[in-house]
């Protein structure tokens, strides 16, 4: 019932041990999302290029590799180090659940060490499929990442999440970029000081959109000393791609429907992460491997969903 669903994720131990590992080398496979960033970012640096404004940046040619730490036991755990979690190789157990009666509509297990965001959407989009009526979604911080608001507003769905207290860009003491007004019909920012910092190029490292004041404009400038460092000789401002559905989210913060679906996340995500734990035997894996963990959570899964819906027949 109801057009809502909230999502959360909750660590699973895996069957292994944490002294059965070895380091071991990857190439990161880029997800689909930032394979559309990259081509994105491409598209705005080739088109700067040929107005012969500025330079773009080129995508690196090399995949992206790095070092982590796999269990020999079960390969498909994943090592977590989050703040305040338990270590060692855990499975994701990520579940869509319905606020009305709490039943769980999907369910996503992923390795340990992925971050919740990542399979947010396809967890969700699972949820709808089955389930067209759904058009508002409530996570936690955890999930407030333009990759969640630009693939839930494409399913037509309305996210709400807290704002995730990440570092600004900015220089500790300088005026921040919500102190700087930005036009997207010109594709430019205005300083406090009201000078113009334009769009230059596309950050192929993290996506992001640089925008740059002139030189002669921060030199200047009566306002110098609260915006740029001793070193700097104008001012930089960067914007994600996408960050246009990360502002619509954060405008929703704090309205009445906000606080409503953020108070009924909190009742029936974390509840029913407590609940299968303590009574479906969610809190470790009885068995090893991706398909082995799958069968655990829906299992566990259906066995709170028939007395979920039974409690609602009645």
């Amino acid at each position: 019932e109801g057009t809502a669903v909230v999502i959360d994720s909750t660590h699973v131990k895996a069957n292994a041990s944490n002294d059965r590992c070895e380091v071991v080398t990857v190439t990161k496979t880029p997800r689909e999302y930032l394979r559309r960033l990259e081509e994105e970012a491409c598209a705005l640096n080739e088109q700067k290029q040929r107005s012969g404004k500025k330079r773009g940046r080129k995508a690196k040619e090399e995949p992206e590799q790095k070092r982590e730490v796999r269990s020999l036991t079960d390969k498909h755990a994943g090592q977590m180090g989050r703040t305040g979690k338990p270590k060692g190789f855990h499975h994701l157990a990520h579940m869509a659940v319905s606020p009305a009666h709490g039943v769980i509509l999907n369910v996503v297990a992923t390795p340990g060490n992925v971050n919740d965001f990542e399979p947010c959407v396809e967890c969700i989009a699972g949820a709808k499929k089955r389930h067209p009526e759904i058009t508002e979604a409530a996570a936690d911080a955890g999930y407030d990442f333009a990759e969640v608001h630009r693939g839930l507003s494409e399913l037509g769905i309305t996210s709400f999440t807290p704002i995730h207290p990440r570092i600004a860009h900015n220089n500790k003491g300088c005026f921040t970029t919500e102190q700087f007004a930005y036009d997207p019909v010109t594709e430019t920012y205005r300083c406090p000081a009201g000078k113009c910092l334009r769009f230059a190029f596309v950050s192929m490292s993290d996506y992001h959109k640089i925008y740059l004041a002139k030189t002669a404009d921060c030199q200047a400038c009566a306002l110098r000393s609260q915006c740029l460092s001793p070193s700097r000789r104008f001012r930089t401002l960067s914007r994600p791609l996408d960050h246009e559905f990360t502002e619509q989210a954060h405008a929703r913060v704090g309205t009445k429907r906000y606080k409503e679906l953020q108070k009924l996340r909190s009742i029936w995500s974390e509840g029913t992460f407590a609940l299968l734990k303590a009574r479906h035997c969610l809190g470790r894996a009885m068995r090893r491997g991706k398909e082995n963990i799958m069968e655990q959570l829906l299992m566990a899964a259906t066995a709170v969903n028939i007395k979920r819906l039974v409690l609602a027949a009645r």
